[in-house]
């Protein structure tokens, strides 16, 4: 006789059906900092097929901070606030300090090669000139960096020729509590998503305990199990390497992280790339 499903599938087995494309929830609890790394800079000057001198600022240092807002099929978007950056900038890249802060977005994802779009509202003051406001938009270009990394160009678009770039190289530097450790969702993260490669997944029980972590196809079939015992109170950092639990890859698709732990349950949806 075959066995029954789960417990924590035999609760949501229809959500698991057809609500599961519909149904948002975030892979990050918590807004992740990040810091710019080496590399970052403002390009001002003529790009393509234009002949003229391209500017290059200092290197751009600085912070922003990166939140979950919602996920479809395809995609993760982000928003992108607190932006904070200070960079070097004139006919040589070191006559005037210029200070940029607003917001934006990103969004990350692909049915078949990881993409990737970032726009920014930048407000840019260069010392005693008037602050002047921009929109930059990446467009939707390759990923060159694994995520949560990123390395990306964004831009203005000032004609056919000339443009302003700024080059948005930046890793994470930590997370900043949105509510109490004990508050905090059982799942804190599950990243890198979506990706091709191992998955991070970050368990937080409030209580000692037995817990058990699976990874469930959107059949509701348990494909691999990372945790499945006693625990104290986290975090604990598990890791997908992609496989079922037989040892072969289980290749593209959606996926959803389901945990419980005492009296906490949780569920991440995760994006597998070809």
């Amino acid at each position: 006789m075959r066995k029954s499903a789960p417990w924590f599938l035999l609760a949501s087995l229809t959500a698991l059906g057809l609500a599961i494309p519909r149904v948002v929830h975030s892979q990050i609890t918590d807004p992740v900092g990040y810091r710019m790394a080496p590399g970052s800079q403002e390009l001002v000057g003529c790009f393509g097929p234009c002949e003229c001198v391209v500017i290059k600022s200092g290197p751009a240092t600085g912070d922003f901070v990166l939140r979950l807002t919602s996920v479809d099929p395809l995609f993760n978007h982000y928003e992108i606030s607190n932006v904070a950056w200070t960079y070097a900038t004139g006919d040589t890249g070191t006559e005037f300090t210029a200070h940029a802060s607003g917001r934006g977005t990103y969004d990350i994802g692909g049915e078949v090669a990881l993409m990737q779009r970032m726009t920014l509202d930048l407000m840019i003051q260069v010392e005693s000139a008037p602050p002047t406001f921009h929109h930059y938009d990446s467009g939707l270009v390759p990923v060159q960096t694994p995520f949560p990394d990123m390395a990306i160009d964004v831009r203005i678009k000032i004609d056919a020729c000339r443009d302003s770039v700024f080059r948005v190289i930046a890793k994470p530097s930590g997370t900043a509590s949105v509510t109490p450790w004990p508050g905090s969702r059982l799942l804190r993260s599950a990243i890198p998503n979506p990706t091709s490669h191992d998955v991070e997944v970050l368990l937080a029980p409030r209580k000692a305990g037995q817990a058990r972590v699976d990874v469930v196809d959107v059949g509701g079939r348990v494909v691999a199990t990372l945790l499945d015992g006693a625990v104290g109170t986290g975090p604990y950092s598990l890791r997908w390497d992609g496989r079922v639990a037989r040892g072969d890859a289980a290749g593209a698709g959606v996926f959803w992280i389901m945990a419980r732990a005492g009296d906490q349950t949780d569920r991440v949806r995760i994006v597998r790339l070809r």
